[in-house]
C-alpha cells in the first residue's frame, strides 16, 4: 500500500506492507469403512488457525502437522458439538505448509515410533508425544463408532485448501503406507500442473 504526503515542497511516498487477510474455508468430505481418514494440505500465512467439524453429525477426531509430518496439535471433542465435533485452534503458527488430517473417532495417527498423539478425550489441544517421529500414513484404530459425510471449517490468514487424498482403507499397514504415499504424489502433481497453467 502506497501513502503519499507533502513536506513543504516535496512529495515522497511511504511503502507500507499490507495486512494478511483472514480467510475463511467450508468443505467436507466422507469417512466409512473403506475411508477412515482424509489428509488435507494447507498453505497459511502467519497467524492464528482453526479447524472444526462441528456441525457435521460425526464423531470425528483433527490432528495438525508441520511441513514435514511432525505432529503439533489433535483434538477429538470440543465439547461443543453433541454429535463429537473437533476444534483445533492454533494462535501463533509461522506462514507455510500444513497437513491437517481429518479421521473417525479413535482412528489415531502413528509414526515409525508408534502413536504421535496421546489418547484425549477432553476439549483440550492436545500437543505430541515427546520424540514421536513423522506420521508415516498408518493408524491405530479400533471398529468406528459412525461413518458419513463431515464438514470442515477452515480459518487463517492467506489460507488455501488443497485435498482431500484418502489417507487410509480397511487393509493392513502396509498397503495404507502406499495409499498414502501414491496420494501425496498424487496431489503433488496437481498441485504442479495447476501451476503450470496459471
Amino acid at each position: 500500500m502506497k501513502v503519499r504526503a507533502l513536506l513543504g515542497a516535496s512529495l515522497f511516498v511511504i511503502m507500507l506492507p499490507l495486512a494478511a487477510s483472514a480467510t475463511t474455508i467450508t468443505t467436507g468430505g466422507t469417512l466409512d469403512p473403506s475411508k477412515f481418514a482424509d489428509l488435507w494440505t494447507l498453505t497459511l500465512g502467519a497467524g492464528a488457525f482453526t479447524a472444526t467439524t462441528d456441525g457435521s453429525h460425526l464423531d470425528t477426531q483433527l490432528s495438525l502437522f508441520d511441513s514435514t509430518f511432525h505432529g503439533l496439535l489433535t483434538n477429538d471433542d470440543d465439547g461443543a458439538d453433541a454429535w463429537g465435533g473437533s476444534r483445533i485452534n492454533a494462535p501463533g503458527l509461522a506462514g507455510g505448509t500444513y497437513y491437517l488430517l481429518v479421521s473417525l473417532f479413535d482412528v489415531d495417527p502413528r509414526s515409525a515410533a508408534g502413536d504421535i498423539f496421546p489418547q484425549s478425550y477432553s476439549s483440550l489441544n492436545v500437543g505430541p508425544y515427546a520424540g514421536a517421529g513423522a506420521y508415516n500414513g498408518t493408524f491405530t484404530y479400533g471398529p468406528p463408532a459412525t461413518t458419513g459425510q463431515y464438514t470442515l471449517s477452515l480459518t487463517g490468514d492467506d489460507l488455501t485448501a488443497d485435498g482431500p487424498v484418502a489417507a487410509l482403507v480397511s487393509t493392513p499397514e502396509p498397503a495404507s503406507l502406499v495409499l498414502f504415499t501414491t496420494g501425496i504424489v498424487g496431489m503433488c502433481g496437481r498441485s504442479w500442473r495447476c501451476r503450470r497453467a496459471a
